[in-house]
């Protein structure tokens, strides 16, 4: 059981997760920024796009990216992405799923919410997503899931909540065939 003070930590670690993946403030006048920010001064969002441009984007990316990888347990990497919002971009998604402690009921639930069916049905699989396609950052993302499932590096064991468990039952038709069978609802 995570502690409420540790979920707040964790909640804002994720924001600032989620700053390091957007580089629109980044690039922005210092004027334009202001303007933009004026009025969420007091939010976690500004410090962490302060911070973004005082040190550079990549320097915060790892910074987040160390803080992230200091994280050793599966229940609270799950916890990162229960409520995540997919909007906020595949950056940190990316970060939790190929920690090594991440869980395969984790990557299960952030697999199944991203919809690969719609890279199925529309192109045939993840990999024939034109490289020009809005979503093609989201079909890596997905196969890169695929891939460490299939070579059983997901770690195993954390036990979610039904509502959390997105998975179909297994669909071996064609194009689905190609997904791994741990990827699936396990079998009662």
């Amino acid at each position: 059981m995570i502690s409420e003070q540790r979920e707040n930590e964790l909640a804002s670690m994720m924001q600032w997760a989620i700053c390091a993946g957007d580089d629109y403030y980044f690039e922005m006048a210092q004027d334009q920024f202001d303007k933009s920010m004026k009025g969420h001064e007091g939010e976690g969002f500004y410090h962490a796009y302060v911070r973004q441009r005082k040190v550079g984007f990549e320097s915060f990316k790892n910074e987040i990216a160390e803080q992230m990888a200091a994280i050793d347990d599966a229940e609270e990497l799950h916890s990162l992405l229960v409520d995540y919002n997919y909007d906020d971009g595949a950056w940190a998604i990316e970060q939790v799923l190929m920690h090594p402690h991440c869980d395969i009921a984790t990557a299960r639930m952030v697999y199944w919410l991203m919809e690969p069916s719609y890279y199925y049905e529309e192109f045939g699989g993840l990999e024939q997503t034109p490289e020009d396609s809005v979503n093609r950052t989201d079909a890596e993302l997905l196969a890169k899931i695929e891939e460490k499932a299939g070579a059983g590096l997901f770690q195993s064991g954390l036990q979610v909540a039904e509502d959390e468990d997105f998975a179909p039952k297994r669909d071996d038709t064609p194009p689905y065939h190609q997904i791994p069978t741990v990827l699936w609802k396990p079998a009662s």
